[in-house]
C-alpha cells in the first residue's frame, strides 16, 4: 500500500513491516523481502515474553540456515544496518529482558561461528545495559536512525526500513515498539506483510482443507480485510508458507520455473497451476486481502523456495 499519491523520487522512502501469529516462522519470508535492503535498516521488534527462534537462510556457506531469536532475519547483506527494538519493559518481566539480551549474545555468536561479524552494524533500543552485550554493539534510538539516516537519505543510498515483528505482534505493536508511526511524513511507501504457515492452519487427518476462513480471521486481527459494511480496509499482503501442503506439485519450486508453462518445459502441470490459482482466488475473496508470496519448501540448492506473485 502506498501512503502517498505521488512519489518524491524513483527511490521512495519505504517501510516494510512483516509479522505473523505466535508459532508461525516468518524468518525466511522476511529475509526474502529484505534481500535488496543494501545499506538500509532491518529492525527486529521483540516482546521478551513471546520471543521465538526463526530459521533464516545463510547464503555465505554451510549451514544452509541459521536459527536466530532476537537479531533480524534480513542480516545477509554485510551493508545492511541491523537493529533490535525491545518492547517497553513495563510489559515484560526483568527475567524476560535478561533472556532477550542473552539471546542477542547467542545470535551474534552463531553468526560469528559462521564466519560473519554483525555486531559492528547492530543497534539495540529499549534495553538498558544493552551496550554491554558486545563491545561493538551500540545502544540508541532506532526510530531516529530510520528517519534521519535512511528515510531521509540521498537518492544514492537505500531508503528502505524493514521491521520484523512476528510472535503474535500486530503491525501497530511493531510501530509502537520502534517509535515510528505509520503516518509519519517521512514514509512515502508503506508495505504490510502477514506471514502464515499452512502447516499450522491445516487441521484433522484430511490434509488440505479450506483455510481461507482462518486466514481471514488473522487478517482482520491485523486490521485488514473488509469491515462490516463490506468496505475494503487498509491493504496488506499475505505470504503463505508451506503451500506445497495444499498443492504438492509445487514443492521446491521458485518463481522462475513456476512461470514456465508445461509447453515451455515448466515443472508444474497446468492442472496443478490451476489449483494454485483457485486457492489464491478463494483466499483473496474470503479474507479480503492480497496473496503476494507462496513458500514451497526446500529446493535443490538447500534453501526455502518462494513463488513471488508480484514478479
Amino acid at each position: 500500500m502506498t501512503s502517498r499519491d505521488h512519489m518524491t523520487s524513483d527511490n521512495p522512502a519505504t517501510v516494510t513491516v512483516v509479522t505473523g501469529p505466535l508459532g508461525h516462522d516468518i524468518g525466511h519470508v522476511t529475509a526474502y523481502l529484505g534481500r535488496n535492503l543494501g545499506d538500509g535498516l532491518a529492525i527486529r521488534t521483540v516482546q521478551p515474553s513471546t520471543l521465538r527462534r526463526r530459521r533464516t537462510p545463510n547464503p555465505h556457506g554451510a549451514p544452509h540456515t541459521i536459527d536466530l531469536g532476537a537479531l533480524p532475519s534480513a542480516w545477509q547483506n554485510p551493508d545492511t544496518n541491523l537493529g533490535v527494538a525491545v518492547a517497553p519493559q513495563r510489559f515484560n518481566s526483568p527475567v524476560g529482558l535478561v533472556d532477550t539480551l542473552d539471546q542477542i549474545r547467542d545470535d551474534i555468536s552463531h553468526l560469528e561461528r559462521a564466519g560473519l561479524s554483525p555486531a559492528h552494524r547492530l543497534t539495540v533500543q529499549g534495553a538498558s545495559g544493552a551496550h554491554h552485550i558486545w563491545p561493538a554493539v551500540e545502544y540508541g534510538d532506532l526510530a531516529a536512525a530510520a528517519r534521519d539516516h535512511v528515510l531521509r537519505a540521498s537518492a544514492g543510498g537505500s531508503r528502505q526500513v524493514l521491521v520484523e515483528a512476528g510472535d503474535g505482534q500486530t503491525f501497530l505493536d511493531a510501530f509502537g515498539t520502534v517509535g515510528l508511526p505509520p503516518w509519519s511524513p517521512h514514509i512515502e511507501r508503506l508495505e504490510l506483510w502477514l506471514v502464515l504457515d499452512i502447516a499450522r492452519l491445516v487441521s484433522g487427518a484430511s490434509g488440505a482443507i479450506d483455510i481461507s476462513g482462518m486466514i481471514g480471521e488473522e487478517v482482520a486481527r491485523q486490521g485488514g480485510g473488509t469491515n462490516g459494511r463490506g468496505e475494503q480496509m487498509p491493504v496488506l499482503r499475505v505470504a503463505l508458507c508451506g503451500f506445497h501442503i495444499l498443492v504438492p506439485e509445487v514443492y521446491g519450486h521458485g518463481s522462475a520455473p513456476f512461470a514456465l508453462s508445461p509447453e515451455q518445459g515448466g515443472p508444474v502441470s497446468k492442472e496443478a497451476a490451476d489449483r494454485v490459482g483457485d486457492i489464491i482466488t478463494t483466499v483473496e475473496q474470503r479474507a479480503g486481502t492480497v496473496v503476494g508470496l507462496l513458500g514451497t519448501g526446500t529446493g535443490p540448492d538447500g534453501y526455502e523456495q518462494v513463488i513471488d506473485l508480484s514478479l
